[in-house]
């Protein structure tokens, strides 16, 4: 039990850490309760999610009404620090 909470506690901290990096890109996220990010990459969707997909990077695609985002699953601190910076790289 003290293994698990400690584990969430540490996917919580790295999900926070994903979406402020985001947003300081520019992208609009939503965090909820769970072990994922919504992103909406506006008008670099398309460019972005190429990008992920070139890198091995797993996301999802959303339905209406949120067909505009998609879905990050969120994992340790040093697998979302990459993923983050195969975005800023494609942003910059």
């Amino acid at each position: 039990k003290k293994y698990l909470n400690n584990y969430t506690k540490y996917i919580i901290i790295s999900r926070r850490k994903l979406s402020n990096g985001l947003m300081k890109l520019g992208y609009k996220t939503i965090e909820r309760g769970g072990n994922f990010v919504l992103v909406d990459f506006k008008k670099d969707r398309e460019k972005v999610c190429g990008n992920l997909e070139k890198n091995n990077i797993e996301y999802k695609t959303l339905i209406r009404p949120l067909e505009r985002y998609i879905r990050i699953t969120v994992g340790i601190d040093k697998v979302m620090r990459h993923v983050l910076g195969i975005i800023a790289n494609f942003k910059n």
